[in-house]
């Protein structure tokens, strides 16, 4: 991994989570999660994906327990800035809302490979 999960107050990886079992669920769902471009109301956004579809790949993948555990799984990600809201920003929610990845985050597999995005 060569992204930095940032030491803040408030959202932090827990007892539960620890650091490294959340940088195994950013390097999981960067290859899991489906990222395209997208369009609303005219407006196409690049590479990015659909929060609610983020949430069923959290459950399915066994990273969340629940909707509202994806959830909040999805705003610590959020928090750690590994991606944001394609136009304004708000919190992760289980919406037909668009994210992007940052691009100042690399996630690389174990193979010596740099996953695009």
């Amino acid at each position: 991994m060569s992204f930095r999960l940032e030491k803040k107050k408030g959202l932090r990886a827990n007892d539960e989570m620890t650091s490294k079992a959340l940088q195994q669920m950013v390097t999981d769902f960067v290859e899991g999660v489906e990222i395209q471009d997208r369009s609303w109301r005219f407006q196409t956004y690049r590479r990015c994906f659909v929060a609610s579809e983020a949430v069923d790949w959290l459950l399915d993948s066994g990273h969340a327990k629940s909707r509202a555990d994806a959830v909040q799984k999805g705003n610590l990600l959020l928090f750690h800035k590994i991606f944001q809201h394609v136009s304004n920003p708000q919190p992760f929610k289980d919406a037909y809302l668009f994210f992007s990845l940052r691009p100042d985050v690399h996630v690389y597999t174990g193979y010596g490979r740099m996953l695009v995005r």
